[in-house]
């Protein structure tokens, strides 16, 4: 203890000198007390003492010049010279009195210092020769002079700057993390906000399937918790949860997936008897899981087995030793993938489509149904239909033909890595297999569609071969 007391303890020395404007301080008192319980007539308020000083000082001013006005007349107009002598004696007595008034306050209130705001004197703050010296210039002489806009900026300075206190307008805030990406069921989690000791701080969402569960307020660093309800819907939603004091701030946004929907970029593919590997895209909402899985042990996932929201993934199948053609399924989520693995000495299954038809024209005098101005020509669709694929051509205008629409519908099943290809000769499509094996005689059908407001039957359409594919044999 007595060691400690040798000790000499040196203390930082800080004086917080406010100088206000003295004249008329005794209209801002007495606007302050008549008027900020009521109106609420702060300082920085249009009906605030600031104001109202100015605005007496302003009427101060009008009466001075009325004053010298007179005296100036009473010189040159001597015709009226005892008018104007009484008018400049009326001026002068208001003049007379304002500033009576005004020094009588001042001295009974300041003894006429220089300063009268928090600290009014040098005696009464650190001197400048052991003290750091704030002086607060244009301060409030009133009652409530912390409200001050000027007051509190120069607190918050001498506390930040000289004692390293944190104040409401030096807080700075952060999230960690600041951002989560979720699948679109319900979810509940939380995330830290970071701050300076005695930060106070408060939490609100802008979203109202995002709620605060706890950690809406807080001093210093803490934790928000929350729950998202599940996305009902197919399209993504983005909420923010903002925190701060009003001062700063950072916002923890949540992006929720839609409800999750899954497409594949094909739906069968065919494999020569050979094998191979082959790479199929899924199409999925971000924050939507999904996974593939194979019913076969000859066909296999070989990478990207599972993934969230977009992605791909890569099937490898076996060479096929055996004499019969195989067929396996991926699963993914809910959608299917039919692999067919050709057999090495097998034939292939073939099968034809004919077009048909030839192009309908509607004009004002057509019977049952005439066009009101111009003639107008059918216009559809024809559709064949492949092992459960449907491959389309569409017709429309004058030079449609059948013909035209064979070459586009062997146009159309001629793409990569196809279960089938197709020649065009004329009005009739040639279908083939890719691959060998009886099971590739695939379903076979047509459809079709047309313009049914001005025509009773379509201008074109496709006869098949038969229900399937034929000619295929292991």
């Amino acid at each position: 203890m007595n060691q400690l007391n040798s000790y000499s303890e040196s203390f930082k020395r800080i004086g917080v000198v406010s100088y206000t404007p003295m004249r008329w301080n005794e209209m801002r008192i007495v606007d302050d007390f008549l008027f900020l319980p009521t109106l609420g007539c702060y300082p920085e308020t249009g009906c605030g003492e600031r104001d109202v000083a100015q605005l007496t000082d302003a009427v101060y001013d009008e009466v001075e010049a009325l004053f010298i006005f007179c005296v100036f007349e009473e010189i040159f107009d001597p015709d009226d010279a005892d008018y104007w002598a009484d008018e400049a004696d009326y001026f002068l007595g208001i003049l007379v009195v304002m500033d009576g008034v005004d020094d009588f306050w001042n001295l009974i209130v300041s003894g006429l210092a220089s300063s009268d705001g928090l600290v009014p004197a040098s005696s009464q703050n650190y001197p400048s020769t052991s003290a750091t010296q704030y002086p607060i210039y244009g301060a409030d002489s009133h009652t409530g002079a912390t409200t001050s806009t000027y007051v509190h900026a120069t607190l918050n300075q001498v506390l930040q700057q000289q004692f390293q206190v944190p104040t409401q307008a030096s807080c700075a805030f952060t999230a960690s993390p600041s951002s989560l990406s979720i699948s679109p069921s319900a979810f509940t989690s939380s995330f830290s906000l970071g701050t300076g000791a005695g930060c106070q701080w408060s939490a609100v969402s802008n979203a109202p399937w995002l709620s605060i569960t706890s950690g809406t307020s807080g001093t210093s660093s803490g934790t928000v918790s929350f729950s998202v309800v599940a996305n009902p819907v197919t399209i993504p939603r983005t909420g923010t949860i903002q925190t701060g004091n009003g001062l700063s701030g950072t916002s923890f946004i949540v992006t929720q997936a839609g409800v999750c929907t899954y497409t594949l970029s094909a739906s069968d593919i065919v494999i020569q008897s050979g094998g191979g590997s082959f790479t199929v895209s899924v199409t999925a909402p971000i924050g939507c899981v999904w996974s593939a899985v194979s019913n076969a042990n000859w066909l296999t996932i070989t990478n990207g087995a599972s993934g969230t929201g977009p992605g791909s993934f890569t099937l490898t199948a076996a060479a096929n030793p055996g004499d019969t053609d195989l067929v396996g399924m991926i699963t993914v989520m809910n959608q299917t993938l039919l692999v067919t693995l050709g057999e090495p000495a097998g034939s292939a299954g073939t099968g034809s489509v004919v077009i048909s038809g030839y192009q309908q024209v509607c004009t004002p005098s057509s019977y049952p149904v005439p066009c009101d101005y111009y003639p107008i020509y059918n216009s559809g669709t024809v559709t064949v239909t492949v092992g459960g694929e449907p491959f389309t051509a569409s017709y429309s205008g004058q030079s449609a033909t059948s013909a035209q629409i064979a070459s586009s519908l062997a146009s159309v099943m001629n793409y990569t890595d196809s279960p089938i290809s197709a020649s065009a000769s004329g009005s009739t499509v040639t279908i083939k297999s890719t691959i060998n094996g009886a099971a590739t005689n695939y379903t076979l059908s047509t459809s079709y569609t047309y313009n049914t407001t001005y025509f009773l039957s379509p201008a074109f359409t496709a006869a098949a071969s038969g229900s399937t594919l034929t000619g295929g044999t292991n």
